[in-house]
């Protein structure tokens, strides 16, 4: 299991759009992944997603575990630098 944690720098904190290419990214991946700000959530879901309201100023952590969970360190993070929210 890979565990990351991120402290959120955008200003719109995890808004839709970001978390939408978040979501579509983590539904190609074989393992699980999971996202936590307060509660834990699968992020594979957008509706749980979105749900955490995580804001500008915020950690939050992602939970990766699967023979993939390599690629989704690499993958996630480049989303999350390309959004600018870390």
């Amino acid at each position: 299991m890979t565990v990351l944690s991120y402290t959120i720098k955008s200003e719109e904190g995890l808004h839709a759009r970001p978390a939408t290419d978040l979501v579509r990214l983590a539904t190609t991946f074989k393992g699980t992944i999971e996202i936590e700000y307060r509660i834990r959530v699968n992020m594979k879901s957008m509706l749980m997603v979105l749900s955490l309201g995580i804001y500008q100023g915020e950690t939050f952590t992602i939970y990766m575990n699967g023979e993939d969970e390599h690629l989704m360190k690499e993958k996630i993070e480049e989303v999350l630098l390309k959004e600018g929210l870390i």
